[in-house]
């Protein structure tokens, strides 16, 4: 049987608005509780009571313990990307180490979204590091022809030409994404070219095209997860332009060369 406390211990506390002198004898109280709970002749109840501060204290660690395991689940999750727009105008540029030439006069981070806003035509050389992170180029409307060379990028997301103008992709790519990623192009000259390489490792996703407009692929490409065309136009110049894996049209159209034909396996569904 559990013993209860003595009833000097316990108070009924009336359906009113507590003053201040109310609050003082209730902690006396507990006080006087806890000192009864945990004397060494009522066993049974030995434990039973904690204190408020001790409760915060479970329920602290409790909710580090739980943060902690959310955030080690994430793991490789990056953070939010920022979206960087470039706007500069003149005719040749660095990416980098020049701050005042981005929107906001601030460098893009890795993992930050790229976009091209400039009006004029212009070859601009990424030197950024070597596997820099993106997590997708945009070339807005209104964008000038651009030819984006130098140093290599992981790319994270897709990338999508919006603008009516041809637009270059001279650096090298290695896809990251476990799922594929998207190129899109544009109509009324809205066309992508990629002269340099595009990679990827074991469990990249591969390629998905869509859009109205062409995608020129030059490279003897290495990505893995093949690639699907939904729609739009892919010229195909080299005979592992597609990477490694089976390439889909399931609604677009693939352009080979007569000289270069592609390797991979071809289904058309569409």
């Amino acid at each position: 049987m559990v013993r209860m406390p003595p009833r000097s211990l316990i108070k009924i506390m009336p359906n009113t608005k507590s003053s201040q002198n109310d609050t003082s004898s209730t902690r006396h109280q507990a006080s006087g509780l806890m000192a009864w709970a945990s004397a060494g002749v009522h066993p049974e109840t030995r434990g039973r009571f904690r204190t408020i501060s001790s409760l915060r204290g479970v329920m602290k660690g409790a909710f580090v313990a739980g943060l902690t395991t959310l955030l080690m689940s994430a793991g490789s999750v990056p953070l939010q990307a920022a979206v960087q727009t470039w706007t500069n105008n003149t005719a040749t540029n660095y990416l980098s180490n020049s701050p005042g030439l981005w929107q906001g006069a601030t460098n893009p981070n890795s993992n930050d979204s790229w976009v091209f806003a400039n009006t004029a035509n212009e070859t601009l050389t990424n030197n950024f590091t070597n596997g820099f992170y993106v997590s997708g180029i945009t070339f807005s409307a209104g964008t000038g022809t651009t030819t984006l060379n130098g140093n290599s990028i992981n790319l994270i997301g897709s990338i999508v030409n919006n603008s009516s103008s041809l637009q270059t992709i001279g650096f090298g790519l290695s896809l990251v994404q476990s799922t594929p990623q998207t190129i899109t192009t544009a109509a009324n000259g809205g066309n992508l070219l990629f002269t340099n390489t595009i990679s990827g490792s074991a469990g990249s996703g591969g390629l998905t095209f869509n859009g109205s407009g062409t995608s020129t692929l030059v490279g003897s490409n290495s990505f893995m997860g093949g690639a699907l065309i939904s729609s739009g136009t892919v010229v195909v110049t080299n005979s592992y332009g597609l990477g490694v894996g089976t390439t889909t049209v399931l609604g677009g159209t693939l352009i080979a060369s007569s000289t270069n034909n592609a390797t991979n396996t071809v289904a058309v569904t569409g």
